[in-house]
């Protein structure tokens, strides 16, 4: 997929603002005719372009494209080398659907993926609820590495698989310490807090970039639908870290 972005695919997602000022991570640029132009930091927006060029039926779907490629973020503060860099390598794929069901299957059997190869790496590591931020969507879960070194503070279930990014459970002004020995959400055990490093995050965008975006297939009786999407990364560069 094309790293240089025309803004005006993301001004249709309503993501081109937020993610070129302040803050943003999108390095952008303009061309010698004023066009406005941003370096890649994830595809969401191309990738529904081109889906809705070219699915027209509900009988292509589901369909997933993937691919891997170097991606660009103008972090506020890079650091630990790879682990935090501008310029890093992931593995990205997004998939398509005519109903919600079938994005739910799509999305448990990556998770089902992403684990397995996380395994067979030998990693130590939790699948995390956290929060879609900027990408958007239903729900999404992250999966981190523990490690002392890790950038994100996560709250764990001292006897059952439940894991959350603990900034979801604090209130304004708490402290991720004052989680330790609380309930854990599922019921199961006491909260631990560890540290983790993220090398992958999956998501469930739903409608959110189909209907900003105007991609729609025909369902059986020949109605047009906006489509389903989910989307899933894996941090090729973080992993070696």
């Amino acid at each position: 997929l094309p790293q240089l972005h025309p803004a005006e695919l993301w001004e249709r997602s309503e993501r081109w603002e937020g993610y070129t000022a302040g803050e943003g991570i999108m390095f952008n640029l303009k061309d010698r005719q004023g066009k406005e132009f941003g370096l890649a930091p994830t595809h969401e927006e191309v990738i529904t372009f081109i889906a809705s060029e070219i699915i027209n039926s509900y009988k292509q779907l589901p369909l997933c494209f993937y691919q891997i490629q170097t991606k660009f973020r103008d972090e506020i503060r890079p650091r630990y080398g790879v682990m935090r860099s501008r310029e890093f390598l992931m593995k990205d794929s997004y998939s398509f659907h005519l109903s919600e069901a079938s994005l739910e299957e799509t999305y448990r059997i990556m998770r089902n993926a992403y684990s397995k190869i996380f395994e067979r790496i030998g990693l130590d590591f939790k699948i995390v609820k956290a929060d879609s931020g900027a990408i958007g969507g239903d729900k999404s879960e992250e999966f981190h590495v523990l490690a002392e070194n890790g950038e994100d503070t996560l709250a764990v279930s001292d006897t059952s698989d439940y894991a959350v990014n603990a900034e979801l459970l604090l209130e304004d002004g708490q402290d991720s310490k004052s989680l330790v020995g609380q309930k854990s959400p599922d019921g199961n055990g006491l909260l631990e807090i560890t540290k983790g490093i993220e090398v992958g995050h999956i998501f469930q965008l739903g409608k959110l970039y189909s209907e900003n975006m105007n991609a729609t297939v025909l369902d059986d009786s020949g109605a047009a639908k906006n489509m389903h999407m989910g989307c899933y990364g894996i941090g090729i560069s973080r992993i070696v870290a």
